[in-house]
């Protein structure tokens, strides 16, 4: 495990019947639209951060993986989205899910709890009031996303969050 900043930390597995670790797992916490509207060069800053996290941790890795609360809302799907996201995102893209896009484009990567159809309930993950969004992700190389059976987000009712969990059922063999 290695604390790469206040907003990301890296942990590595062995997941793919190897001596070594093989899987790195970047956990992160993005700054939120409030916080970067009238300072785009944090959003700048935390992305290009955690691309550079990404470029390193993937080195001598079978596969590393993105998760976490990203505080970027990817929105519904365009037609020029299918590379990077499934058929079931949520709302309308922000300023931030336009960095998100960069990044999943730049570097191949999709957004896997966007690919599974579910309720809505099982697609938002974060709450407020009547406001349901979803800026919580789970993020893999496209070659990937086959490996996955399912991916959503499920409200944990033991505690009190405004956030639901996102998992993933994935298949390593």
């Amino acid at each position: 495990t290695r604390v790469v900043n206040s907003r990301t930390v890296v942990a590595r597995f062995k997941a793919f019947n190897s001596e070594k670790a093989d899987l790195a797992m970047i956990n992160t916490y993005g700054p939120t639209m409030m916080r970067t509207k009238d300072n785009p060069e944090i959003t700048e800053a935390y992305y290009q951060n955690l691309s550079n996290t990404y470029n390193q941790e993937k080195k001598g890795m079978v596969s590393t993986i993105i998760l976490g609360d990203l505080n970027s809302k990817i929105g519904k799907q365009q037609s020029d989205d299918v590379t990077y996201m499934g058929p079931y995102g949520k709302g309308i893209r922000n300023e931030n899910g336009d960095a998100l896009r960069s990044l999943l484009q730049a570097h191949g990567l999709y957004l896997v709890n966007t690919h599974f159809k579910h309720r809505d309930r099982n697609v938002a993950t974060w709450h407020k009031e009547r406001i349901h969004n979803q800026i919580d992700y789970i993020v893999v190389p496209r070659r990937m996303v086959g490996m996955f059976r399912d991916a959503k987000s499920v409200t944990m009712l033991r505690y009190r969050t405004d956030h639901s969990l996102v998992m993933g059922e994935v298949n390593f063999t």
